[in-house]
């Protein structure tokens, strides 16, 4: 599954999933829309899971919570590393 989104104009991908992964955890923790569309490649069953069962999750689920934040870190890394490249190219 290809996430994606419109940038300048520009449909831009900004990561693929496998299976199992999870996708819109942005959106849920900060209470807002996707900022992203997720393109499938082929048939998929996506379990959805509404804000007040993922903050259950967060509590009783600890392995959950570990995957999220290191999902989470991974994130902001790449982000910053994307950020230091472009700014290197000015």
């Amino acid at each position: 599954m290809d996430i994606r989104k419109r940038v300048d104009g520009t449909e831009r991908q900004l990561s693929t999933f496998g299976e199992g992964e999870l996708l819109g955890e942005m959106a849920l923790f900060r209470k807002a829309p996707r900022s992203a569309s997720a393109i499938a490649a082929t048939d998929v069953e996506l379990l959805i899971i509404k804000n007040e069962r993922l903050d259950w999750l967060i509590r009783n689920r600890p392995q959950l919570t570990i995957e999220i934040l290191k999902r989470l870190s991974e994130w902001v890394v790449a982000t910053d590393r994307e950020r230091g490249e472009r700014s290197g190219r000015s």
